[in-house]
């Protein structure tokens, strides 16, 4: 089983000893039946109770026993699996946020939150059940063997029908194991659509159609047809479970009605239905968590497939010494995303340039020309298939050292809460950016944090600039960072704002479409079908 198996490989040696707290568990459990049928047959026997006191000290101490090692199990269990879920989804995470950047667009971040979400969850919920079915199992043993002890043929019956029963309940386990991994599946789609819905929610809410169409097509359709195949699993589920119990009530009926006459004998009949009774009990009570530990090993598949995948795309992250930006230099950069279409697909280059420290390079290119594609492969997040860049003159290698000089705010930016990476921003300093940006009246800073995002996009795009800015990185990367300011506030910016960054030394790539503001730039290049051009 997976469950246990990642369970040993979090445990070492412990697991060994754990397990043997289990099966001490079980024993104790399985002594209370034989114990129990003694004392019965005493009270029969004798109609007094004087002479029982040793069973009963007996009775106390195996419960008590049993209570106390259950309990350490179960609180090592419970330890056990929460550390093992907040490791997961850490480890997740940590080789995600490794990753590379292309390569990580490939994975689509559904499957990521499934994974921390659903499927950590249904690992730490089912982990906790191993302690019952290890109780469970190792009662049922005892109780075969006191059954064979009391009488083989009942012994023999019980075993039999144990055995059909669970090559019954396995055959018709493989069916319903891969419904849960097809339904598991389609909660990567719900996931995705759900995600469209929330992102998009502006769009879908000012156009009827394809609001009804995303939530009656996409996100019920494939809600509904989840919840056909969990359904479909649970049915089968309850007829496995009735199964099961008609295999016992028949080994009941064998034991009350056809053994007596196999074999003459009428003594300890209540012995032989008490066993098989309480055998029902941990065989019900196992039934009843394969479904839940079912989806524990298949949400494992799901986590082990994203660890693996997230393991060949980790990129290296080196160190480096701190350093001047000077220059930097594109030659002959080709990039051509992957696809598994036939249509030949998308890429930009051969391209070349050139920005010095302190350039305003400005570009400009209509829709799907590679614009944002190049802005990537400036920033580091994509690696070129060719060509070269060249940082300070010097081939790029180290991407780390490489993205370090970049502060981007790119067209599809991500406004973090708080300011991460810098120990101490001074308020002040925030205070007199906040001024400029014209946000006195919006937003306040306070403990690393602006006090509100929920701003209109230009303001919001000014709250991003205000964090580059604290970054101070020698280059600032600008995709339409302008688009959405007010025709007052777009002239402040390229009339004095960039002026004072370029007073400061800073290096400025933008994308813009403002030709009236052409004029600022040092250099100017257009995209067009992928291609580079100056056009001065």
């Amino acid at each position: 089983m997976k469950l246990i198996k990642i369970l040993q490989r979090e445990t070492g040696y412990f697991f060994f000893v754990f397990s043997v707290l289990g099966v001490v568990s079980g024993g104790l459990n399985a002594l209370l039946i034989p114990l129990i049928t003694h004392v019965i047959s005493e009270y029969e026997l004798h109609k007094r109770r004087d002479f029982l006191d040793e069973e009963l000290l007996w009775f106390a101490l195996l419960i008590i026993t049993s209570m106390i090692i259950s309990r350490i199990f179960s609180r090592f269990l419970i330890n056990l699996t929460q550390k093992m879920v907040y490791r997961m989804r850490l480890e997740i995470l940590n080789k995600v946020r490794l990753a590379n950047f292309h390569a990580f667009e490939n994975i689509g971040k559904e499957k990521i939150y499934t994974a921390i979400t659903r499927d950590a969850g249904a690992v730490s919920g089912t982990a906790s059940s191993l302690v019952f079915i290890c109780t469970s199992m190792v009662t049922i043993l005892g109780l075969l063997a006191y059954l064979c002890y009391l009488s083989w043929i009942s012994f023999l019956a019980t075993f039999a029908a144990m055995v059909i029963g669970s090559v019954v309940y396995w055959v018709r386990q493989q069916a319903i194991f891969e419904d849960l991994d097809e339904a598991r599946k389609l909660e990567n789609s719900f996931f995705k659509y759900v995600r469209e819905l929330l992102l998009g929610f502006k769009e879908a809410k000012v156009n009827h159609n394809k609001n009804e169409d995303l939530w009656e097509n996409y996100i019920c359709g494939v809600s509904e047809e989840s919840r056909m195949l969990s359904t479909k699993s649970s049915i089968k589920y309850l007829d496995n479970s009735l199964i099961s119990r008609f295999t016992f009530m028949s080994l009941i009926a064998f034991v009350l009605f056809g053994m007596p006459f196999m074999t003459g004998q009428f003594e300890g009949m209540y012995e032989y239905v008490s066993i098989v009774l309480y055998v029902i009990g941990p065989i019900a009570g196992i039934l009843t968590v394969i479904p839940s530990i079912t989806r524990a090993n298949i949400s494992i598949d799901h986590i082990d497939k994203l660890y693996q995948d997230a393991e060949k795309i980790i990129e290296l992250q080196e160190s480096f010494e701190s350093f001047e930006f000077e220059s930097l230099t594109l030659e002959d950069v080709v990039f051509t995303y992957d696809t598994d279409l036939d249509d030949v697909p998308f890429s930009i280059g051969p391209l070349s340039m050139d920005i010095k420290k302190g350039d305003f390079t400005f570009i400009v290119g209509g829709n799907g020309s590679g614009k944002t594609t190049l802005f990537k492969i400036i920033t580091g997040l994509y690696k070129p298939v060719s060509g070269t860049i060249k940082l300070n003159g010097e081939l790029v290698e180290n991407y780390t050292k490489f993205r370090s000089i970049f502060s981007p705010i790119y067209s599809d930016f991500h406004l973090f809460e708080r300011i991460y990476g810098m120990e101490e921003v001074s308020k002040e300093v925030v205070d007199e950016y906040i001024k400029m940006m014209k946000l006195e009246n919006k937003v306040w800073f306070k403990d690393q944090a602006f006090s509100s995002n929920a701003l209109s996009t230009g303001q919001r795009k000014r709250l991003a600039l205000i964090v580059s800015l604290i970054e101070d990185k020698p280059v600032l990367v600008l995709d339409e960072w302008a688009a959405d300011q007010d025709p007052l506030f777009r002239k402040h910016f390229y009339e004095k704002m960039l002026h004072d960054l370029k007073l400061k030394g800073k290096t400025i790539v933008a994308i813009t479409h403002d030709d009236n503001y052409f004029h600022v730039a040092d250099k100017l290049f257009k995209m067009e079908y992928g291609k580079l051009n100056s056009i001065n």
